[in-house]
């Protein structure tokens, strides 16, 4: 019992949502207490003790207020993931003055009305009220007991006070009434836990499917990328490139691109002098260059490492002249690369440009492309030559 009116660290998630169903079940419960209200105010009007009822109306109805404000204040702690404790400890004094109000009703029915129609039909608003507020307030179990008594003890010293006339049975009865009553809310109470416990966790298990749905994307995305890219460079590799090429040859658009073919200059005396090590920060600064120039080239460019030294660039829509003179202020670029450690020359390259011709097999271009690349290397290096 101790643990379901008490719980010493509930999760709080758990926690959060047992009250949010609390406060559905409360802001439903409204509609009820509003024709309870209405009730009362139509009984304050017929019954013989209408006036004194009056008062137990106005007290009822300030005990709604209050707990709607509450309700409301919870609420947005509940919305925002602000802290409860505030919230719920106005809450939970707020249903303990509503449990209060319901007993104090009682002391407005004159022991000589006991037996009217009247008073049954108090009894009985009574009776339904705090009947649905224990079911209401179930979610939470201090709320729930934090209600009930208050009004167990009013109505415990009601009946007690009329001992004289009717002797201490109605006492026992109401007791056990009570007892009933806090019975069906903690059964309530166990379902709603019960149900928070599910929907957290459901919702725990959803998120982490979620995310790992998103490893295993990001895996396969690694996967994808390692499959299609050099690891030292970044770039496209030769396999990816190749592809790219076979593509534009099926669709037969090979006279819209052109292709540049890149030599690093004496990269084997960088390897020489200043170690493998030296030689991939060459490679590592010559793909972020030739990452950067894809990316200033009409859309579609794709540059890519098709040997150990060697790479290529393939151009939609510039070509000729206009290719050739890119070629030129690229070499420009790669004599910018700061030489490794060890290596006492600067770093250049060669490079081979031409046009795709239409019809052109991608095995011819590159042939093409190689030769004007070993032409520039015969002239001396460090320039850009068209087929």
């Amino acid at each position: 019992m101790r643990n379901i009116l008490f719980p010493a660290h509930p999760d709080a998630d758990v926690e959060r949502e047992y009250v949010r169903a609390m406060i559905d079940r409360a802001a439903n419960s409204f509609v009820a207490n509003a024709i309870g209200l209405l009730l009362l105010a139509c009984a304050c009007l017929v019954v013989p003790f209408g006036k004194t009822l009056a008062i137990g109306l106005l007290l009822r109805t300030l005990a709604v207020v209050n707990s709607a404000f509450n309700t409301k204040r919870l609420l947005h702690a509940v919305r925002t993931d602000a802290p409860l404790d505030g919230p719920i400890r106005h809450f939970t004094l707020g249903m303990a003055f509503a449990g209060f109000t319901w007993g104090l009703l009682l002391w407005f029915i004159p022991i000589a009305s006991l037996a009217s129609l009247s008073a049954v039909i108090v009894l009985l608003i009574v009776a339904v009220g705090v009947t649905l507020i224990t079911a209401a307030s179930a979610p939470a179990p201090r709320v729930m007991v934090a209600f009930q008594i208050p009004f167990a003890i009013t109505l415990t010293a009601w009946l007690a006070s009329m001992a004289g006339s009717y002797g201490v049975m109605p006492v026992f009865f109401a007791l056990g009434l009570c007892v009933g009553t806090l019975s069906f809310g903690l059964g309530l109470t166990r379902q709603a836990h019960e149900a928070a416990r599910t929907m957290v966790e459901s919702r725990r298990m959803a998120a982490e499917l979620a995310e790992a749905n998103e490893r295993l994307e990001q895996a396969m995305g690694d996967v994808d990328r390692m499959a299609r890219h050099d690891m030292l460079t970044g770039l496209l590799n030769r396999r990816c490139f190749d592809e790219q090429m076979e593509a534009i040859m099926l669709a037969g658009e090979q006279s819209s691109w052109a292709v540049m073919l890149i030599d690093l200059d004496h990269f084997k005396a960088i390897n020489d002098s200043a170690g493998h090590h030296g030689g991939d920060a060459v490679l590592r600064e010559t793909g972020g260059l030739l990452s950067c120039v894809a990316d200033t080239l009409p859309k579609g460019t794709m540059a890519a490492r098709v040997g150990g030294e060697e790479f290529a660039i393939l151009v939609p829509i510039v070509r000729g002249d206009a290719l050739k003179d890119f070629a030129t202020t690229l070499c420009g670029r790669f004599r910018c690369i700061e030489a490794p450690p060890g290596y006492g020359g600067s770093i250049s390259a060669s490079i081979g440009v031409a046009d795709w011709q239409d019809g052109e097999g991608a095995h011819h271009l590159m042939q093409r492309a190689d030769r004007a690349l070993y032409r520039a290397k015969n002239a001396g290096r460090d320039r850009a030559i068209a087929a």
